[in-house]
C-alpha cells in the first residue's frame, strides 16, 4: 500500500504524496515547527512525526515570500488566459469531448468563483479524484467549477492557473480560523523507513531546494544602466562564447529600472539583506561615483554570493585626454572617469585621429576628486554597435579591432569568484 505523507489544513487534506515529502509544500514549516508524540493505536503506541503551526503563523510566513490573496488574484488574472488556450490546443489535437466542458468552465470562471470553490471543497473535506468527470461522478450539490478543482488537482495545485501552489495554500488559508492547525504529517513514513526520526526532514528538503540552485544557476550581472548591460551583454558572447551562458544580466527595460551608481547601491542593499542565494556581481564605473558609492558599502554586510567591484584599471586611461578650465591636459582618469565607454576600444574612442576628451563635472568632498565624464558617449556607443554587429557576422575580424580594454574587464568578471 506504501507509505504517504499528509499536509492538513485542520481536517482537509490539502496534499498528499507517497513515499516521500514534497520539497515544496515544506517552505511554509521550519525545523522548530517539528512535534513528536505517541498515540493509541489498536491497543499498541504509535509514534507521531508532524511538523505544525497556527494558520495565523503560516498565512505570515507566505506575506513576507509575497504570496498574498491580491498577489493570487492578479495571478489568477494573468494566467487563467494561458490555461484557457493550452486546454483549447488539447482540444485541437485530440478532439476529447470532455475538454470542451473543461473549456467552458475555465472561460466563465473569475478569482471570486474559485475562491467560492475552495471553500465548498475545504467545508466539505472533499478529496481530489482523477475518476471525476465535469459533468458526473462528482459529489452531490458540488458545482462544475467545484469538480474541475477536484479532478484538476496535482498536488495540491487544484487546477490553478499558473500552477503555484503558494497562491492555492493562501486562497485556502483565507477562509479558516486563525488558530486552526497546518500540518505536515510525516508519520507514515518515518514508520515505514523512509526518514528516520530523529532526521531534519524540513531542513533537508529547504536545502534541497537551494543547494544546487545557486551554483547551477547563471551568475547575475549587475550594471549601472542599460546602456552598460546591453554592451556588455552583446559583447560576451563574441569575446568568450565558451563563458557566455554561464551569466545573466538584470533587464532594465522590463524592470523599469533608472540606473546610475546609487540605484545600483540600493540594489545591492536590497540583495545583501534578502538572503538571496543566487551569485551576484555588482559592477560600478571606474569613477568617482562608483568609488563613493562602494565607499558607503563599508559598514553594510554583504553575503559572499554578492561581490561588489568596478570596472578595472587599464593602460588607456593612464594619460588620457582631459577637457578642464585650463584646457586639455593628459591626466590618469583611472577611478575618476571611466565609464564602460572607455573600455570599447581606441578605434571606436578616436574622433579624427583624436581621442574624444573627458570633461571634468563636479567635485565630490568625500573622496576629494572630480567627476569626469567623456564627451559624445552616444556618438561612442553607435560607434562600437557597428564594431560589434561586424565583427559578429565576420568573427575572422575581431583580431583587426581592438578589444584589449573590454576583455581586461570581462577578465575581472571572471575573477570575481575567485578565492
Amino acid at each position: 500500500m506504501g507509505s504517504y505523507a499528509y499536509l492538513k489544513f485542520g481536517d482537509f487534506e490539502m496534499m498528499v504524496s507517497k513515499s516521500q515529502v514534497v520539497p515544496e509544500s515544506m517552505v511554509i514549516f521550519r525545523e522548530s515547527d517539528k512535534r513528536e508524540f505517541k498515540e493509541k493505536f489498536d491497543d499498541s503506541d504509535y509514534s507521531r512525526y508532524v511538523y505544525t503551526n497556527s494558520a495565523k503563523i503560516i498565512k505570515e510566513r507566505l506575506a513576507i515570500m509575497g504570496y498574498t490573496l491580491n498577489k493570487a488574484r492578479r495571478t489568477f488574472d494573468e494566467e487563467r488566459k494561458g490555461a484557457l488556450q493550452e486546454l483549447k490546443d488539447r482540444y485541437d489535437e485530440d478532439k476529447w469531448l470532455p475538454l470542451l466542458d473543461r473549456i467552458k468552465i475555465l472561460e466563465t470562471a473569475t478569482f471570486n468563483k474559485w475562491v467560492k470553490a475552495c471553500k465548498y471543497i475545504s467545508v466539505n473535506k472533499l478529496e481530489f479524484d482523477y475518476s471525476y468527470s465535469v459533468q458526473a461522478n462528482a459529489p452531490k450539490g458540488a458545482s462544475p467549477l467545484v469538480k474541475y478543482l477536484l479532478t484538476n488537482d496535482d498536488y495540491g495545485s487544484f487546477g490553478f492557473p499558473g500552477s503555484d501552489i503558494y497562491d492555492v495554500f493562501r486562497i485556502f488559508l483565507e477562509f479558516i480560523p486563525d488558530n486552526t492547525p497546518i500540518t505536515m504529517d510525516i508519520s507514515d513514513l518515518v514508520n515505514g523507513g523512509y526518514y528516520e526520526s530523529n532526521e531534519k526532514v524540513c531542513d533537508n528538503l529547504l536545502n534541497s531546494l537551494t543547494y544546487n540552485y545557486p551554483i547551477n544557476e547563471k551568475i547575475i550581472i549587475l550594471t549601472e544602466g542599460s546602456s552598460d548591460k546591453r554592451i556588455l551583454e552583446s559583447s560576451l558572447p563574441l569575446l568568450f562564447p565558451h563563458l557566455a551562458g554561464y551569466y545573466s544580466f538584470m533587464n532594465f527595460e522590463d524592470s523599469n529600472a533608472a540606473g546610475g551608481a546609487g540605484y545600483l547601491l540600493s540594489t545591492i542593499r536590497a540583495f545583501a539583506g534578502s538572503g538571496i542565494t543566487n551569485r551576484i556581481i555588482a559592477i560600478f564605473d571606474n569613477d568617482t561615483a562608483g568609488g563613493v558609492a562602494i565607499q558607503s558599502l563599508r559598514k553594510t554586510k554583504i553575503p559572499r554570493n554578492i561581490k561588489v567591484m568596478q570596472y578595472p584599471n587599464i593602460k588607456i586611461a593612464k594619460k588620457y585626454p582631459t577637457l578642464g578650465p585650463s584646457g586639455v591636459k593628459l591626466l590618469d582618469i583611472n577611478g575618476l572617469a571611466c565609464s564602460l565607454e572607455i573600455y570599447l576600444g581606441r578605434d571606436v574612442l578616436e574622433n579624427t585621429g583624436k581621442l574624444r576628451p573627458v570633461q571634468w563635472r563636479g567635485y565630490d568632498n568625500t573622496l576629494n576628486q572630480y567627476q569626469g565624464e567623456i564627451i559624445g558617449k552616444n556618438e561612442i556607443q553607435e560607434k562600437f554597435s557597428k564594431k560589434l554587429s561586424v565583427c559578429t557576422k565576420n568573427p575572422a575580424l575581431l583580431k583587426q579591432k581592438d578589444w584589449e580594454d573590454l576583455s581586461s574587464l570581462f577578465g575581472a568578471i571572471f575573477k570575481a569568484f575567485q578565492e
